[in-house]
């Protein structure tokens, strides 16, 4: 939290790189001499107090003034109650030298994925809701397709942790979608004007912020379509392989005990095991690039049977 000169949350993430630089000791490397604090950026006009007190200390811990950045990625540097300036690696002036109000929080939405239980999403055109279920994330209305778990949790996490480009100091030339965040501790609205960036008013405050995140969140949910074609952990899972074109069958199987393959049908054929792997790893991960629809004359031109040790058959027909 920053208490002064005004109560607000502070950004986390300038706060934590600020204090993971003093995660272990640092060393002065060179003296310098007195009486050039000009030079240094150690005056009045252009220093920077930096103090770190704990909860139980009655003065601060660590305490210097910090100065103009010199060669080699140090920092000129003058502590507390002492004339000498040194020269030291504190990660820079630029961690330390933003206005006031720079510190404040600046991520967009700033929720976590636990915290968030709803999602719904407005425009001219379309309104859906995401909302939570079971740990599991469902869309209303009902797509008649199935909802990719982590990719909708990727994309959540995004927009939770999303930082503010900047200030936007003109009124919202329109309003091209509706956001509504909702939780048991949670609730917010964002008013979105869609161009190459994305302009998003909350609470009468507008910023501008990146489009990748949030451009796709304004159209058609397709690309939260779960488009895996198969899923399943290759090494624990999986029994046998078949190739079936025609007449032909070529059976492979795994070896349980060290995870090779071997041909079980027919006998005498010998196989790549490197291909084979790398067959096996990416029919694991499958993923279409887009659904169509085949005329009824379609047929397959060979087909691929994989049978799992539960018993279950995946039949890949292409």
């Amino acid at each position: 939290m920053i208490k002064a000169p005004f109560v607000a949350k502070a950004d986390q993430s300038r706060v934590k790189a600020l204090l993971l630089q003093f995660r272990k000791s640092i060393s002065m490397d060179v003296m310098l001499e007195r009486g050039e604090e000009d030079r240094y950026g150690l005056d009045a006009s252009h220093s920077i107090v930096m103090e770190v007190w704990t909860t139980a200390s009655q003065d601060p811990v660590i305490s210097f003034t910090l100065g103009n950045d010199a060669a080699a990625g140090s920092t000129f540097v003058r502590l507390s109650r002492s004339d000498q300036v040194y020269r030291a690696r504190i990660g820079g002036r630029h961690r330390y030298d933003f206005p006031h109000e720079q510190w404040k929080n600046q991520v967009l939405f700033d929720f976590s994925l636990q915290e968030l239980q709803k999602l719904e999403i407005v425009t001219e055109s379309l309104q859906y809701t995401l909302y939570k279920e079971e740990n599991r994330w469902q869309l209303d209305p009902n797509p008649g397709w199935v909802l990719d778990q982590n990719k909708t949790q990727k994309v959540l996490t995004r927009l939770g942790t999303l930082r503010i480009g900047r200030i936007y100091p003109e009124p919202l030339p329109k309003v091209d979608a509706t956001l509504r965040f909702v939780g048991e501790f949670l609730s917010k609205e964002a008013r979105l004007a869609v161009d190459d960036s994305v302009i998003v008013e909350i609470e009468g405050v507008r910023y501008q912020s990146a489009a990748s995140v949030l451009l796709p969140l304004t159209r058609e949910p397709q690309f939260l379509r779960d488009k895996h074609i198969l899923q399943f952990d290759p090494r624990t899972a999986l029994d046998t392989i078949a190739f079936v074109a025609g007449e032909q069958k070529i059976t492979l199987q795994q070896d349980l005990s060290n995870g090779f393959w071997r041909v079980l049908s027919p006998q005498g054929m010998d196989i790549d095991l490197k291909q084979v792997f790398f067959m096996v790893n990416s029919l694991a991960g499958a993923e279409a690039e887009d659904f169509v629809v085949h005329p009824q004359e379609w047929k397959p031109q060979f087909s691929i049977v994989l049978r799992m040790l539960s018993g279950e058959e995946e039949i890949l027909e292409i």
